[in-house]
């Protein structure tokens, strides 16, 4: 019968994990079934969370592996910037809301396209951790934006913005983690999610002017909403391409390069986003 020197006879809590905690491999489980040797059934289930540091050994079996992908495993060692203050990238926060390094990749966006609005949806921004002050690495950039998304630019008119910002809070009340929020850049808004999805925006301003949906825009975003629709953005959908899909720079390459430009980037977070069911407070820590 398999033991553990920590039991929890409970079910494990991983199972909860959100699907980039795991896919990062920052910590393992372990399960033991305990099985009753008289009757064969199942009697408890054991388990405990592994952290995965340099203090794990490596398994002989994967020597072969780590020799093909060492060399990749190196360059994404390689440091390309600094921060000076802790970036928030967990996905319980770029998902719900406006967090300095969601800001911080929407401004990028917007900047690389020299566009009106930037916009980004909270789910491709991954890593899903707090990253410390001190050295960023090409793998903290990819592990921030892992997609090989493409940053393009867009013309829409006020009417797809708002239409745009609505699909971004329309599960905001009903998820806990919903994907399609929008951090944003170049542009205020505030939200109301007691209200019915579809009508709870309740102020959008560009440029510090009220958002007028008959006037045209630029905006910059990824491939994953303005081609595939992801995450309902299918407003995007007939839009004209300022910077198309085949001549568009890859969305990590973009956070790297604005990474890099700098000594040290400081992003904070400056009240862009607001949900008024909430206090009247900025969702910003």
């Amino acid at each position: 019968m398999a033991t553990n020197p920590e039991p929890h006879h409970v079910r494990p809590s991983f199972y909860s994990h959100s699907p980039e905690m795991d896919a990062n491999a920052r910590e393992l489980g372990r399960v033991d079934l305990n099985i009753s040797k008289s009757t064969g059934k199942l009697e408890s289930i054991d388990w405990k969370i592994i952290p995965v540091t340099d203090k794990v050994q490596s398994d002989p079996a994967f020597a072969p592996l780590e020799g093909k992908y060492g060399p990749l495993m190196k360059s994404l060692a390689v440091p390309v910037g600094r921060s000076e203050v802790e970036l928030d990238v967990k996905s319980a926060d770029v998902r719900s809301q406006e967090t300095n390094m969601g800001d911080f990749i929407a401004d990028t966006f917007r900047r690389a396209m020299d566009a009106d609005v930037g916009f980004v949806n909270g789910g491709s921004i991954r890593a899903d951790m707090i990253i410390r002050p001190g050295v960023l690495t090409k793998r903290d950039v990819v592990s921030m934006l892992p997609f090989n998304n493409r940053v393009v630019k867009l013309k829409v008119t006020g009417a797809v913005i708002r239409a745009a910002l609505e699909n971004g809070v329309s599960t905001a009340a009903e998820e806990l983690q919903p994907g399609r929020f929008a951090q944003v850049s170049g542009i205020r808004y505030a939200f109301d999610a007691s209200r019915p999805p579809g009508q709870r925006i309740t102020s959008i301003t560009i440029d510090g002017k009220p958002l007028d949906e008959r006037r045209t825009y630029t905006l910059a975003t990824t491939t994953y909403l303005a081609v595939e629709a992801g995450d309902g953005y299918d407003m995007f959908r007939g839009a004209t391409f300022l910077v198309r899909p085949e001549q568009a720079p890859n969305e990590s390459e973009v956070l790297l390069k604005a990474i890099a430009s700098v000594p040290a980037i400081a992003p904070k977070t400056d009240g862009r986003i607001k949900r008024v069911d909430v206090g009247n407070q900025s969702t910003c820590n």
